[in-house]
């Protein structure tokens, strides 16, 4: 058998705590104390020469600083871009601070360069524990379904998915609204021993709500436990998947009493509780699905584009020709959050917010065609607020985060490059008869079944039999949302930062990623393009360690 797989999981060990945490962007949403440890979980596949790498990280998400901090701390020969996928499980109890990128820090405040070697080093070091533990072992793919009525997920944006052509009978139960099928690698050793698995269930790690101070690795990392105390001397991955709009907590009638008692009992013990179901669903699939075994072949690549500037196929926009990408723009619903997950401004506040904005922005959508009409409140690729060419546009009581902004700004600490990345990555892993798409950001119900038809149809003549998104994959860019969910105006519209063709931007290039791996047919893509380096001069100027 030539098939060897290896597994490892890895403590992050933080040099402090008292800093926010990344997720909800609320200034005191912060640690004090840690309530589970957070951890890195990998596997690695060999097949003959090649391999594939595979890491899940207990925190919001992966930056290109990360990613690149990372590589080259790696054996090049061993493990390059191409055939790493880091990914993260998206919890929102992790300290934040790792990110070079401005916007992402400014309720931190700053960037911390020691958090984000912690979660550096640790990677590194799950990956090469992973490496040394490779053995002969088979993979299995696997596939069930979890039951709706089990209360694990609910779509949290129901009329932005039932704007969707997809969807012919409007669904009024969000719980409905959702992929509930949950894919499955098993990996078991020559004598049939499990050795681990890796899953995909798209749900957010949002249990713990935004006043927690205590670090957790929330309901994936419960889930993750509960599976390795089952199996002991296995490692277990909880993976992400088509979560943009799926969220853990009940969505409807009464949700604000129902979710005032989740807290009362504490959002912590909720974490646990959602958790043991998708322990319990991944359990059953593992114990219950035969699957298929997959053959030996694996390949890999990744590629970078500036999303900004993305011209997309017309195939993938309804017939409409010539149709681009844009700047990254943020819009009213950004900062107004969503009612379930994580609110943000009071709604009054979003409707003064948008009358403000179209009073005074003199920019408006007429650069920025794509974005269509979505309020734009922050041009995150010029650095303007509200249509000016400053960002001290609000006054600085408004909000700490807002004065941490101004700080920013007016000590020149945000003249480099983008305020958030623009020069994204994606990437397709060849397992066998499964392709494993890494996704940068996070990806809605309906745009990701959309992609992964896409990328289906076309390889299905080169045998490949199921195609599984991993979003929060290498990079982070906000939200992924169909044209017609976008239209509607929900929080993942104003957080698709690339506007309305960001879902055909995304079938284009990962089309081109096809005929690349399958074909050798590069046009189009520039494999010199990688994400900018910020100056030591900039980072000194917003950093605090």
């Amino acid at each position: 058998m030539s098939v060897r797989v290896g597994f490892s999981k890895t403590t992050i060990k933080f040099p402090y705590i008292n800093v926010a945490f990344m997720g909800y962007g609320k200034w005191a949403n912060r640690g004090k104390s840690q309530s589970t440890p957070l951890h890195v979980r990998t596997c690695v596949i060999e097949i003959n020469d090649k391999r594939l790498v595979f890491s899940n990280v207990e925190m919001a998400f992966i930056t290109p600083g990360i990613q690149r901090e990372a590589l080259s701390q790696l054996d090049a020969k061993t493990v390059n871009r191409h055939n790493l996928m880091l990914t993260a499980q998206h919890t929102h109890s992790a300290p934040s601070g790792f990110s070079e990128y401005a916007f992402y820090s400014f309720s931190t405040p700053k960037f911390r360069p020691k958090i984000q070697k912690a979660y550096v080093e640790a990677i590194v070091e799950s990956i090469n524990s992973a490496l040394a533990q490779v053995e002969p072992a088979k993979i299995i793919l696997k596939e069930g379904k979890f039951n709706p009525l089990d209360n694990i997920a609910w779509n949290r944006s129901l009329k932005a998915y039932n704007n969707n052509p997809e969807i012919q009978e409007e669904v009024k139960d969000p719980r409905f609204a959702l992929d509930n099928r949950v894919n499955v690698l098993h990996v078991l050793s020559e004598n049939d021993v499990t050795l681990g698995s890796v899953n995909w269930l798209g749900v957010h790690a949002t249990c713990i709500g935004n006043n927690n101070t205590a670090i957790s690795f929330d309901n994936k990392g419960y889930a993750a436990q509960l599976l390795e105390e089952e199996y002991p001397n296995s490692v277990h991955i909880f993976a992400q998947g088509k979560a943009g709009d799926i969220s853990p907590h009940f969505h409807g009638k009464n949700e604000q009493v129902i979710r005032a008692k989740v807290r009362i009992q504490n959002d912590h013990f909720y974490a646990l509780r959602n958790g043991r179901k998708q322990y319990e669903v991944v359990k059953g699939i593992l114990e219950d699905s035969k699957g298929i075994q997959l053959s030996e072949k694996i390949n890999s690549l990744l590629f970078f584009s500036d999303f900004t500037a993305i011209e997309v196929s017309s195939k993938y926009t309804g017939g409409i020709k010539k149709q681009r990408t844009s700047d990254a723009c943020f819009g009213v619903p950004f900062f107004v959050g969503t009612r379930v997950d994580g609110k943000g401004i009071e709604q009054l506040g979003g409707f003064l917010l948008s009358r403000i904005n179209s009073m005074v922005n003199s920019i408006g959508n007429s650069d920025v065609d794509s974005q269509g009409d979505k309020d734009i409140i922050l041009n995150a690729s010029t650095k303007q607020m509200l249509g000016k060419n400053r960002m001290d546009v609000f006054l600085s009581f408004v909000d700490k985060s807002v004065a941490e902004m101004n700080l920013q700004y007016r000590a020149g600490a945000l003249k480099e490059n983008t305020l958030v990345p623009t020069i994204l990555p994606i990437q397709l892993f060849l397992i066998g008869e499964l392709i494993l798409l890494g996704v940068p950001g996070e990806i809605t119900t309906i745009a990701g079944v959309r992609l992964e038809e896409t990328v289906l149809k076309l390889t299905q003549q080169y045998g490949v039999k199921k195609v599984v998104l991993s979003s929060y994959a290498n990079s982070y860019m906000g939200y992924i949302t169909t044209k017609e969910g976008y239209e509607v105006g929900e929080y993942e519209s104003g957080h698709t930062l690339f506007g309305q063709w960001t879902l055909a931007a995304f079938q284009t290039q990962f089309e081109r990623l096809v005929h690349a791996i399958f074909s050798k047919e590069t046009t189009g893509i520039d494999f010199d393009l990688l994400p900018p380096l910020f100056s030591k001069k900039e980072l000194d100027l917003r950093k605090l360690d």
